[in-house]
């Protein structure tokens, strides 16, 4: 069952013990399942010995490769939004550009993600790391049935960033794995956060919305989960990822609300494999 009407309130939550406060308005689901999503769908982390937990993290390139892949994504990111971008000036770039240009640009990032004509790596070599990670043969998931990866940029002091959620209230994103890969400005106050072992809570033990809350004023797709069922605030924990390494996480884990308290700009891949 669920609210009849909007809700209009605010909710919190903790990243790295720092609270971080929201405005929210939107349907909230009223009487939850008594049921775990994961154990009705395809745990791709099952009999893998991060199970429990719900990540890990693995190195895919070398300092060499990875310094070709950022420049790779800047200048991508540059033909996009129209500017010449590097190390030395993303910040001042992305934290002087106007929201209704930065977010236009955006849109057009996340529709299409960055193609592998324009990364420099084959989408195979992705594929065999991950599966060889995983010890299962597994394919990238296509963005509007092409290969490529999300780019996801997170300006500081600004509200670029969704709320905490699963992805998996989104039908086509059940039964997958999910990857982060840090490309500029990210840190231990920038960077994904997530609950760990949440991929197996019982969703009569959370608070939620429905599809399409308005989160700080933007809509967004996935259903906000903004408490335990007991009201306790949920605390989020952002892993250690370093430049060339990978996060892969289930889905199902409690993750995003990643507020960016750096000073630099957010810049990372995220993408999933089926």
């Amino acid at each position: 069952m669920y609210t009849n009407s909007l809700a209009k309130d605010h909710f919190f939550y903790y990243v790295n013990g720092k609270k971080v406060i929201r405005s929210f308005q939107g349907q909230i689901l009223s009487d939850p399942k008594n049921e775990i999503l994961l154990l009705s769908d395809h745990n791709i982390l099952e009999h893998h010995k991060n199970n429990n937990r719900g990540y890990f993290v693995s190195r895919f390139l070398d300092n060499t490769q990875f310094i070709n892949l950022r420049k790779s994504v800047y200048d991508y990111i540059g033909k996009v939004f129209e500017i010449n971008l590097s190390s030395d000036n993303v910040d001042d770039m992305f934290q002087k550009m106007e929201d209704t240009f930065f977010y236009k640009r955006v849109r057009k990032l996340y529709n299409t993600g960055i193609g592998f004509d324009e990364l420099p790596f084959k989408v195979t070599d992705l594929e065999h790391w991950v599966s060889n990670n995983l010890g299962k043969n597994l394919q990238l998931q296509h963005i509007n049935h092409v290969p490529a990866l999300l780019i996801r940029i997170i300006r500081p002091a600004a509200n670029d960033f969704n709320p905490p959620h699963r992805d998996v209230y989104i039908s086509h994103l059940r039964n997958a794995i999910n990857s982060f890969m840090p490309i500029y400005g990210v840190n231990n106050d920038s960077s994904l956060s997530l609950i760990e072992e949440s991929h197996f809570w019982n969703e009569n033990s959370i608070i939620r919305t429905l599809l399409n809350p308005i989160i700080d004023k933007k809509k967004f797709s996935v259903p906000a989960i903004l408490s335990k069922a007991s009201k306790e605030p949920l605390n989020l924990i952002r892993p250690i990822v370093d430049y060339g390494e990978i996060m892969i996480f289930s889905p199902y884990l409690i993750h995003g609300g990643a507020i960016n308290l750096s000073k630099h700009t957010r810049i990372s891949l995220e993408f999933r494999f089926l």
